[in-house]
């Protein structure tokens, strides 16, 4: 099903393996960042107080996200055209403008958390002891939005190393840097707060100064030659920023309430204990999109290009490949994590090895279907069917509420883990029907047979294992090891494709490259 080499699916396929290296590295160090403050933040202070710290920080990422109005997206979109255009004062307008937004409605988001936090604690969450919380993280709001705004708005330049610089690199460094300061100091748990409200401010404030540079320094050239005076937009292009940016609001606030109803449910149907518990084993789910989101952004735009065209063959090339290179690059993750995963909750600390291991290995089976999935819902709203994934995506919110009502008081925080892989893998299979129906195309290939096989024996084995032996810490971080190395010879003896080996030989000689 893969196009040969020279066909027209291939030189694609190598542009979008040109760029992966890149993205990879820059979402693995910041992850990494953040992994690192969250379990210092558990281990100093426990699963009660963690959960309150992650539920402060989802409320923040809701609220930025309301802040924003969508206008990340949208001021990228028109700076770029501007930018393509040679308009230098269009391009002013919409940088000054697409700042504006995310600042000026950050603060009244921002005053109107504080005012009402004793009313999302108590009313909404049953949860007293966020108000604080809540009251300290509002703090955050206008420069979080302002970060997440101005960061994008770079992107419009064509270069990720300014966003990189800001999100990826400083912004954990100095959460990191300004917790462990105040801790030592003797602040306490809102140490956490603090920090991350003092980390968003100064990171966005710098990179504000860095993407005006990059407007009040344009030259007025592009690859289109001299400036065009003519090219100008309509000077009321605030108007054409909001018309495009607002619509896309809902569309985040649902994959974000989506991805996060089990915290926010377990918050409403149980303690701050077991959400802390909870969020630390859905902590390691997180290397799946560190792999996945990157190849996303890449293949993504790519396959809006080819629809552009028409080329339905290239997209379905371009579609079976991202599926197969996600599966053969989280597979082994998937792996370790499971059959390691209770001296992986040791990390966090022994509080959270409880019920923590078996949330993990619940989780992790629904990140493993969405890697095997890959991007049916980018297809979608690449492909013109907007509409489609908007209507995914309620449906999952609503799919994980009902589930989370009715698990979370029967089986607890073990509930909640069933529930949101349950409704994350509905919302998969239906992109995934909704595609093959409209377009005759699916990502699945035999090229998953072997390594599937694979894994399914080690899931097979480690739960044979569990139940008739006893492995100490040690023991089972060694058999994750054996277990990993055993998909990867599999993987890389029958389950490779000539792109992909190209893939694995692009990466190489970039990682070889000096400098």
């Amino acid at each position: 099903m893969r196009p040969p080499n020279g066909s027209p699916g291939s030189p694609l396929i190598v542009k979008a393996a040109a760029g992966l290296l890149t993205g990879l590295a820059g979402s693995v160090i910041g992850k990494s960042l953040a992994f690192l403050l969250q379990v210092m933040v558990s281990r100093s202070y426990g699963p009660g107080y963690y959960g309150l710290f992650v539920t402060g920080l989802l409320i923040s990422h809701l609220m930025q996200i309301i802040a924003s109005l969508g206008v990340q997206k949208g001021g990228m979109r028109f700076l770029a055209i501007a930018h393509e255009n040679n308009d230098i004062s269009a391009m002013a307008r919409i940088f000054r403008f697409s700042i504006a937004v995310p600042l000026c409605f950050g603060i009244l988001v921002a005053l109107a958390c504080y005012f009402l936090a004793s009313f999302i604690a108590v009313t909404c969450l049953r949860n007293p002891d966020m108000a604080d919380v809540i009251r300290i993280f509002s703090f955050s709001i206008p420069f979080f939005s302002l970060l997440r705004t101005a960061s994008e708005m770079t992107r419009a330049f064509k270069t990720a190393k300014y966003a990189a610089l800001a999100e990826d690199l400083l912004f954990p460094t100095l959460h990191l840097g300004i917790f462990a300061s105040l801790h030592s100091l003797g602040y306490g748990f809102f140490s956490v707060v603090y920090s991350f409200a003092a980390s968003n401010a100064i990171c966005s404030l710098l990179i504000v100064l860095l993407g005006w540079k990059l407007v009040s320094g344009f030259s007025g050239r592009t690859s289109h030659g001299a400036a065009d005076p003519s090219a100008t937009f309509d000077p009321a292009i605030w108007k054409q920023v909001l018309g495009f940016s607002i619509p896309l609001l809902p569309m985040g606030l649902l994959f974000m309430l989506s991805s996060s109803t089990d915290i926010l449910m377990l918050n409403l149907l149980s303690s701050s204990s077991e959400v802390g518990e909870y969020a630390a084993a859905a902590r390691w789910v997180m290397f799946f999109p560190l792999i996945t989101l990157p190849m996303r952004f890449i293949f993504a735009p790519i396959i809006a290009g080819q629809y552009g065209l028409n080329e339905m063959g290239k997209i379905e090339a371009l579609y079976k490949t991202s599926s197969r290179w996600m599966l053969i690059m989280t597979l082994p993750v998937f792996i370790f994590l499971l059959v390691a995963r209770d001296p992986l909750m040791m990390v966090f600390g022994r509080e959270f090895t409880a019920s923590g291991p078996n949330i993990l290995a619940i989780l992790l089976i629904g990140s493993l279907f969405a890697s095997l999935v890959g991007v049916s819902g980018d297809m979608l709203i690449m492909i013109g069917n907007q509409n489609l994934e908007l209507a995914c995506l309620t449906g999952w919110l609503a799919l994980s509420v009902l589930l989370n009502l009715l698990l979370i008081p029967i089986f607890g925080v073990i509930g909640a883990a069933i529930a949101t892989t349950a409704s994350s893998m509905a919302t998969d299979t239906i992109r995934l029907i909704v595609v093959a129906s409209r377009y005759r195309i699916h990502p699945f290939s035999m090229k998953f047979a072997t390594p599937l096989a694979i894994a399914l024996v080690i899931f097979i084995g480690d739960l044979f294992v569990r139940g008739l032996f006893q492995v100490n810490t040690t023991g089972r971080s060694v058999l994750a090891g054996l277990a990993v190395a055993a998909v990867v010879t599999g993987t890389l003896a029958t389950g490779l494709a000539p792109d992909d080996r190209e893939l694995f030989s692009m990466l190489k000689q970039k990682i070889a490259r000096p400098g």
